[in-house]
């Protein structure tokens, strides 16, 4: 739902592309979409079976840990997009895991909604040590 915000603040421009596997959450996404008239192309499919278009960012919020989402997201980290990930009071310990096979630039943002999280700012990831 984030998602959907961010592409209704976004106005005109550029679409917003919300992924979401869930084909009736999809449902209800086109239909908020086309009540808002957000600026959004909505993706029922899982992240990994989409085909490759550029991306400026990549948001997720509980979707997984962090070596996991930047898995995920490989193909599209190709032209260095900025990732925005909501993280609870696990972060420490996913950057940690995440370290064994990504390189990247961290910024740690406190959450004002929830004293535990984080809104984690990559920039530059890359596999590698």
């Amino acid at each position: 739902m984030e998602r959907l915000v961010l592409a209704i603040l976004r106005g005109t421009g550029d679409p917003v592309h919300l992924v979401e596997s869930d084909s009736r959450k999809g449902a209800f996404l086109r239909e908020a979409t086309r009540i808002t008239g957000a600026p959004a192309v909505i993706h029922t499919s899982r992240i990994e079976a989409l085909k490759l278009f550029e991306v400026s960012a990549i948001t997720a919020r509980a979707l997984a840990p962090v070596a996991t989402l930047l898995t995920l997201a490989e193909s599209f980290l190709t032209h260095s997009p900025k990732c925005l990930f909501l993280k609870g009071e696990k972060l420490e310990d996913e950057l940690t895991e995440a370290a064994k096979d990504w390189k990247m630039t961290i910024d740690r943002i406190a959450s004002r909604s929830d004293p535990n999280g984080s809104i984690l700012s990559l920039k530059e990831v890359r596999r590698g040590r």
